[in-house]
Parts: C-alpha cells; sequence; structure tokens
C-alpha cells in the first residue's frame, strides 16, 4: 500500500495531480488543467511523494534511451529505480518524464506499481516503422489539402477554373471547364 500525503504527485485519470487535503480515506487533488476534487485512492496512480504544488511538472530534456535500454537488458526495475536510470535523480519532474515515456509503449512497457522492462528490439522497430508510415501518410494527406485549398490540384488534372461574376445581386460563381 502506497502512502499518500499532503504535496503527492499522482495521476487521476491520466492526468497530473497532486494532493492538497486529506480527509480520512478521500484526498482532495488539484488536477492538471485546473480544479480540484474529492477522491478514494483507488482512483489515484501514484508517481511521486513530492513535495509538488503546480501542475504539470518541469518538462525534461530527453534521456539517452539507447543507454538506458542497454543497462536494463531485459531486466524489470521498479519505477523509481526506471527514472533514475533515465535521468539520474527521483524528482516529481523525472517521476512525471518517466511516465510519459512509459505510457507512449515505445520503448518501455510495465506500470508504475508493476515495474518496467523494455520491448523486444524487433517490437520498437516495428512501432517506429509504423509511426513513421503514419507521419508519412499525414504529410501526404495535409500537402494534398494545400494544393487543394490554393486550386493548384486543377491543374495536376487538366481542368481550368473559370470566374464568372452574373450580376450585382447574385453570389460569385466557380465553373471547372474540362
Amino acid at each position: 500500500m502506497t502512502i499518500y500525503r499532503t504535496g503527492t504527485l499522482a495521476l487521476y485519470h491520466s492526468r497530473t495531480a497532486y494532493i492538497r487535503n486529506i480527509n480520512g480515506d478521500k484526498f482532495e487533488i488539484a488536477i492538471e488543467g485546473g480544479g480540484s476534487k474529492n477522491v478514494r485512492e483507488k482512483d489515484l496512480v501514484f508517481l511521486h511523494s513530492g513535495p509538488v504544488n503546480s501542475l504539470p511538472p518541469q518538462k525534461l530534456p530527453d534521456p539517452d534511451l539507447a543507454d538506458a535500454i542497454a543497462l536494463m537488458e531485459g531486466e524489470t526495475l521498479s519505477f523509481s529505480d526506471f527514472m533514475e536510470l533515465l535521468y539520474g535523480k527521483t524528482t516529481p519532474d523525472a517521476a512525471y518524464a518517466a511516465y510519459l515515456l512509459l505510457a507512449a509503449d515505445l520503448y518501455f512497457k510495465g506500470s508504475v506499481a508493476g515495474g518496467v522492462t523494455t520491448n523486444d528490439p524487433a517490437e520498437i522497430e516495428k512501432k517506429l516503422a509504423a509511426s513513421r508510415e503514419k507521419e508519412e501518410a499525414k504529410a501526404k494527406y495535409d500537402a494534398r489539402v494545400e494544393r487543394i485549398r490554393a486550386r493548384a490540384i486543377l491543374d495536376e488534372i487538366g481542368l481550368t477554373l473559370v470566374s464568372a461574376h452574373v450580376g450585382p445581386d447574385l453570389l460569385e460563381q466557380d465553373e471547372v471547364l474540362a
């Protein structure tokens, strides 16, 4: 059982939160993006004992993932050891940054409570290839949309756009000629 106290960094429905106050079995939490709520322990995922009094935690630079993967060698580390391996410290900022890497499910798998291990190198490469494919498809889509907006796509398919102004009471009309 995790011991929560005022200032503990936690996750509430995948958003960062910190404990403002404890009333029996209820925790008053401040939630990233504003607002507060009274919740039970079962609704929280512990990240760091704190102290935290503002959200979101500070963004840390990306660690050297290749070294971390090599050092882990398929071994399961506690979340605390995992964040220390990545960032060399166990602060709320490091806990949040390590959680984001874990949640991305690209290089690492596991959970805060159950420990962290590396994904298989073949699985990592497969996920990276799928990500690159997705980015390329989005870039192609965005480029096509831009050509449509610029009406350049009509030239590509051999059509000409003719504008006709019919009269002061009528709206402009565009006509496509083949």
